[in-house]
């Protein structure tokens, strides 16, 4: 398989400059095989159907050879069960592919790579995900170009149908999971464990609404592991300006992206605690909070 290849989704929303430049980067390594998802505009948010129809308009720009398919709404269904109904569409017709939400912004050896490790891990069944970003900040993990983890990130990935077979949106296991302290053969560290029980507990509670948390959740109770670039391929861009940012919250929003130049195996597969520790403790511990504190207030505006 070549990578231009490779069946991309992309969801998109009212955000027609941070589209265009998604479908700039489709550009530059001719994506051939594209699915687009368009959640509807809100009644009650004034001038945002023109927005949305601005953002879908942009798809129309496609002008290299690539076959659009489109499942577009006109009610809104919200940010989080979009991008379920989108997965579940795309992987009825697909194997394996790779995800953009509108704010993602690849590098073009993220394509390289994530095709490379689609077809190398196929049949692997313990590996589920993909990453596209890194929140190392320059430290690298291991004596490969990526390490193994057990954190997914939504930033731009790659997965198979197989793997998304396995999400549930109930989390009807977690009772099981919580019972047999599944969490121990998982992490180690008690402040990890005490973070994700609970935060596991508020989604099976239906407090919250966050679909990528679910998806963790879905990978960890199968006993499955990710893959993650030493370096970072993925830029998110849809944070910028944001007032409510603090610093860390830049810091991880920010990272500029590096190209992968050769892809080298891990001579091991085991996963890299210190890599996940940095991880969360930078990422889900601190500007994690900060971001559910924003999406909290965004929707309930």
């Amino acid at each position: 398989m070549n990578s231009n290849n490779v069946p991309v989704l992309i969801t998109i929303f009212n955000r027609p400059e941070t589209t265009q430049k998604l479908i700039s980067a489709l550009r530059k390594v001719m994506t051939t095989n594209l699915y687009v998802v368009a959640d509807g505009a809100r009644a009650n948010k004034p001038g945002e159907k023109q927005k949305c129809e601005e953002t879908r308009q942009i798809i129309e720009t496609i002008d290299w050879p690539c076959n659009v398919h489109k499942k577009y709404f006109e009610e809104n269904h919200g940010c989080d069960p979009t991008i379920e109904i989108a997965l579940n569409w795309f992987f009825e017709q697909v194997e394996m592919g790779i995800i953009f939400e509108d704010d993602c912004l690849p590098d073009p050896t993220f394509f390289d790579f994530a095709d490379t490790m689609l077809e190398k891990y196929k049949n692997d069944e313990r590996i589920l995900h993909i990453n596209g970003s890194n929140f190392q900040f320059g430290k690298t993990c291991g004596d490969g170009s990526y390490y193994f983890s057990r954190y997914a990130h939504s930033w731009g990935y790659a997965t198979w149908r197989r793997a998304w077979k396995l999400y549930d949106h109930n989390l009807s296991t977690f009772p099981r999971f919580k019972t047999n302290k599944q969490i121990d053969e998982i992490i180690k560290n008690r402040t990890e464990q005490k973070f994700w029980l609970g935060f596991f507990q508020k989604l099976y509670n239906n407090k919250f609404p966050f679909w990528d948390a679910r998806w963790t959740y879905a990978i960890w109770s199968h006993n499955g592991m990710c893959i993650t670039p030493n370096q970072n391929l993925v830029e998110n861009i849809g944070w910028q300006g944001d007032a409510t940012h603090t610093d860390a919250g830049e810091k991880i929003t920010n990272r500029l992206m590096t190209p992968m130049q050769n892809i080298i195996d891990p001579s091991t597969k085991n996963i890299c605690e210190e890599a996940d520790w940095r991880t969360f403790w930078h990422y889900y511990y601190r500007s994690f909070w900060q971001k559910l504190q924003y999406k909290i207030r965004h929707f309930l505006k």
